[in-house]
């Protein structure tokens, strides 16, 4: 399940000479507030308080009861109010996977080329159950563009070269090892060289894909052995050439397979991962302005959304206008600083002499995406495990950190009487509100709202990153919304 079970009290108290929040009311929620809280602004009185310091007192965040149904004296014993719990979601996630396709990408790693490495981890990690109702998209930088002729593949005066092919390897018979040595046409180069011929006793065949898991085949129209379904030809792509088209940010704002649930959208991002061929430049910039246009743009539709980019690259960008760090990083913390806000993760993948140049290079590019610093791995035989598990630490970071406000009729919500509650080996504490991101505790953590109540409607409640890792850390632990109560500040 990508998500810990999320209670939503919904508190109410009677309209008579008893406190606002009363004792037990807060210590069935989990604990009694600590005697040092502050109110949120707009919360109204603190708890156990009404206007002016005396008790009782009500607002439009709580539900009167009918005093004909309801009889209260003043002797009687505090009321306790009738509580509706409701089992709420984390705030559904788009993450959007995009995916350094240039030339250098072919470069070894251990056993395997780079390539060949975030092919495999990707595709693990959109296969792993824990991954199950991720909403991921998938965009290549250079782009993916399937096509019929090469005049599909130019949409510019300044495109130089782009061929459309469908990718080729050596081999001996059907079902031979699809990472042989790649072939093709003479007429067709390969990082600036035409394909060296196929050894003796093999030929040229196109690289098939199974249906059902996504490997890579030769035997096209055959059955993929372990049930992978059928081994089906892709269609061709641009795959030559190194086109100015390629440094347009609309390039880039239609994915390369677009944003969908997994498992549903494995089958789709596994066939591409194993159809694109690693060509050409490193148009970094272009690429993350386009797929932050469309993120943005699918989260103004829906607000009650998260998401996240992911941008996995060997290589510093290079080529094309405002495609250097300081441009990138400049782009990607107007996103994250935006309404709404997508945060960036940064993983780079380098030879031991790159890594030492590129580390503060990316960590740039992290720090401006409000992630603190890249994951930057060194090429190596275990490259495939420290990748894979990079891509799980994100997974596990942005989808503890959000929870989504419930929907509640019109008056029944004020956003100064929310609190959220933690559940967990020690017992139950209130985190305290810390009203944005910037005044987040590096140690006690807190919470604040997606949008601040007075600047707009919130739909998220966020927790900063120190909660976030208690809570990470602390698998059985629950978290509750807590309304009703004047909201606990940090002090």
């Amino acid at each position: 399940m990508l998500h810990r079970c999320l209670l939503v009290h919904l508190i109410c108290v009677a309209a008579t000479a008893t406190a606002a929040c009363s004792e037990a009311q807060v210590s069935s929620a989990g604990s009694k507030p600590g005697a040092n809280s502050r109110e949120a602004p707009g919360g109204g009185p603190s708890p156990g308080r009404g206007a002016g310091g005396a008790p009782g007192g009500t607002g439009t965040g709580v539900i009167l009861p009918d005093p004909s149904k309801t009889p209260v004296t003043p002797d009687a014993a505090p009321v306790q109010c009738a509580a509706e719990t409701h089992k709420a979601e984390i705030a559904p996630l788009d993450l959007m996977l995009l995916l350094d396709s240039s030339g250098s990408m072919v470069g070894a790693a251990g056993m395997r080329s780079k390539w060949q490495t975030a092919q495999v981890a990707l595709s693990s990690f959109v296969s792993d159950p824990k991954s199950a109702g991720l909403n991921v998209g998938l965009q290549f930088f250079p782009p993916f563009t399937t096509c019929t002729t090469d005049a599909d593949c130019l949409s510019g005066a300044s495109d130089q070269g782009f061929l459309c092919s469908r990718r080729q390897v050596c081999a001996g018979v059907a079902g031979s090892s699809p990472t042989a040595q790649r072939c093709g046409p003479p007429t067709i180069v390969m990082i600036g060289q035409p394909f060296p011929p196929c050894p003796g006793g093999t030929t040229c065949q196109p690289l098939g894909v199974c249906t059902g898991n996504g490997q890579p085949c030769i035997n096209a129209g055959q059955p993929c052995p372990m049930g992978g379904g059928m081994c089906e030809v892709p269609p061709k792509s641009c795959v030559v050439g190194g086109g100015g088209s390629n440094c347009e940010d609309a390039r880039y704002d239609t994915p390369a397979v677009p944003i969908e649930e997994l498992p549903m959208a494995q089958g789709a991002l596994t066939r591409t991962l194993a159809q694109k061929v690693p060509i050409g430049g490193t148009p970094l910039g272009p690429a993350v302005r386009g797929v932050l246009g469309h993120l943005r743009a699918r989260l103004m539709a829906d607000p009650s959304r998260k998401a996240a980019l992911v941008v996995t690259s060997d290589g510093l960008p290079e080529g094309c206008q405002r495609n250097d760090i300081p441009a990138i990083a400049a782009d990607i913390g107007a996103a994250f600083g935006g309404s709404p806000s997508v945060p960036t993760y940064v993983i780079g993948v380098f030879s031991a002499d790159e890594i030492g140049m590129a580390r503060a290079q990316l960590d740039t590019l992290a720090r401006s995406g409000g992630t603190s610093q890249a994951f930057v791995l060194t090429a190596a035989d275990d490259l495939n495990m420290r990748l894979l598990d990079a891509l799980n630490q994100i997974r596990g970071a942005v989808l503890a950190c959000e929870y989504r406000i419930p929907a509640m009729p019109a008056g029944k919500l004020e956003f100064g009487k929310v609190n959220v509650r933690h559940i967990g080996p020690a017992g139950p504490e209130n985190i305290p509100y810390v009203e944005t991101m910037a005044r987040c505790d590096p140690a006690r953590g807190g919470w604040y709202y997606d949008v601040p109540p007075a600047a707009g409607t919130p739909s998220r409640v966020i927790v900063c990153p120190a909660t976030c890792a208690r809570f990470n850390a602390e698998k059985s632990a629950q978290v509750e919304l807590v309304f009703g109560c004047a909201t606990q500040r940090i002090d």
